[in-house]
C-alpha cells in the first residue's frame, strides 16, 4: 500500500489507510484487512479503458448504450474482487460509482439469466425509499436479460409481498425488518 496521502483509520487495534482526495476505506468484511488502496488519483485524473469483455453480451451493450467509455477509479478497484467472491464493505463519496459496482457485478454473476424460483441476490438498503430507487437503477441496467427483481420494503401487504416472492424471483431488494417479517 503506499502510504502517499493516506489517512489512518483504525479499528480494533488495527491500522486501515484510506485515501485522502476521495476518502476511500475498502475492507474486506471476514477478516478486516484493507483490500487495495490504488493513489494515482492527486489530480483526480484517470484514463484506464473499461474491459467489456469478461461481461455478459447484454450487459456490455447496456454500457456501450449508456456511453461507459472508461472505469471510475473505485469501480477498477472493487469490481474483480467482487466477481471473484470476496466480500466487501465499501464507503466512498457519492458518484465513485458504488451502486454502478454493485448492479454490474450481480447482473454479471447472475449470467443476466432466469434460473429456477429461489432468489440468488439479497440486498439490504435502509428504506423504501433506498429500495425503490436501487430497483429503479437496476431496471437501466437489465435490458436484455430475463432477470427478475423484487423490492420488498414495509407500508406494501406482507402477504401479497410472500406471494409475490413464492412465484420466483432472482434479486431480492429489501429492509432487513421486512425481509425478516416475511420469512419468519
Amino acid at each position: 500500500i503506499h502510504r502517499i496521502n493516506l489517512k489512518k483509520y483504525k479499528v480494533n487495534n488495527n491500522f486501515y489507510y484510506y485515501n485522502v482526495v476521495n476518502e476511500w476505506l475498502i475492507i474486506h468484511l471476514y477478516s478486516l484487512k484493507p483490500l487495495i488502496l490504488k493513489l494515482n488519483l492527486l489530480l483526480n485524473i484517470y484514463t484506464t479503458k473499461m474491459s467489456f469483455k469478461k461481461l455478459i453480451k447484454s450487459l456490455q451493450e447496456t454500457l456501450n448504450q449508456k456511453g461507459f467509455e472508461q472505469m471510475l477509479p473505485l469501480q477498477e478497484l472493487i469490481l474483480s474482487k467482487i466477481k471473484g467472491g470476496i466480500n466487501l464493505f465499501v464507503i466512498a463519496p457519492s458518484g465513485s460509482g458504488k451502486t454502478t459496482s454493485l448492479i454490474i457485478s450481480i447482473i454479471n454473476k447472475l449470467n443476466g439469466e432466469a434460473f429456477e424460483d429461489a432468489p440468488r441476490a439479497l440486498i439490504f438498503v435502509k428504506d423504501k425509499q433506498a429500495a425503490l430507487n436501487l430497483e429503479a437503477e437496476f431496471k437501466n441496467y437489465m435490458h436484455g436479460t430475463d432477470l427478475r427483481i423484487y423490492c420488498a420494503y414495509e407500508e406494501y401487504n406482507m402477504e401479497l409481498q410472500r406471494e409475490d416472492l413464492y412465484l420466483g424471483t432472482d434479486i431480492v431488494i429489501a429492509t432487513p425488518k421486512r425481509l425478516n417479517r416475511i420469512m419468519y
